[in-house]
């Protein structure tokens, strides 16, 4: 009878053994902090959304009340590829840029522009200098405009490969130049008469 009551008392003394360890090892995954993901660095909260090409931002200021408003629409040539090719941009930027301020008889430091889809909207100031005024309100000066920017931007290499059609240059609109009133002399009249000599 001992020897069979040895087998049970073992497996009683093992179940004991684990019902007084049980807690601890619980308490292991129990007390344990849960796992967290990091929270994300500035540089990935800072970070630009996917496909943004950030080259309107690199554009020069915009029209300013005290310049001259110059606006026109490059047509068939897409905004967005022409604003994702970096090169191709600043080439079209600059040949819009001193097509105007050759037409204005300034350089093309004195000229300030953005482009906005549709095809391409510009939208440009010129700095009112002396002369700039007459210069933009010459007869044929708009036509002119137009044709020599259409010209020259044909010309660019590789435009064709963010042109959409043929390329045509309208809606070209220059500033108003108010006429001066015209100032008249007016003579003015003696109202009274000094005697220079007696009667005698």
């Amino acid at each position: 009878i001992g020897k069979a009551l040895i087998p049970a008392i073992a497996l009683v003394a093992f179940a004991l053994a684990c019902t007084l360890a049980l807690p601890r090892v619980m308490g292991v995954f129990v007390g344990s902090p849960a796992h967290t993901t990091p929270e994300p660095t500035g540089a990935l909260l800072s970070a630009p959304a996917p496909g943004a090409t950030g080259h309107e931002e690199g554009l020069l200021p915009g029209p300013e009340e005290a310049n001259l408003p110059v606006s026109m629409r490059v047509e068939n040539v897409d905004f967005f590829k022409l604003n994702a090719t970096a090169v191709l941009f600043n080439v079209f930027t600059e040949v819009i840029k001193s097509s105007i301020a050759e037409a204005a008889g300034v350089s093309s430091g004195n000229v300030s522009m953005k482009l906005r889809p549709g095809s391409v909207l510009v939208l440009a100031a010129v700095a009112p200098l002396e002369g700039v005024r007459r210069a933009l309100a010459v007869p044929g000066v708009e036509q002119q405009l137009r044709t020599t920017m259409k010209d020259r931007l044909a010309a660019i290499p590789k435009l064709q490969t963010v042109s959409t059609g043929t390329l045509n240059v309208k809606n070209v609109t220059l500033p108003v130049v108010e006429a001066k009133p015209i100032e008249t002399a007016t003579a003015t009249v003696p109202t009274t008469l000094t005697a220079t000599s007696e009667t005698r």
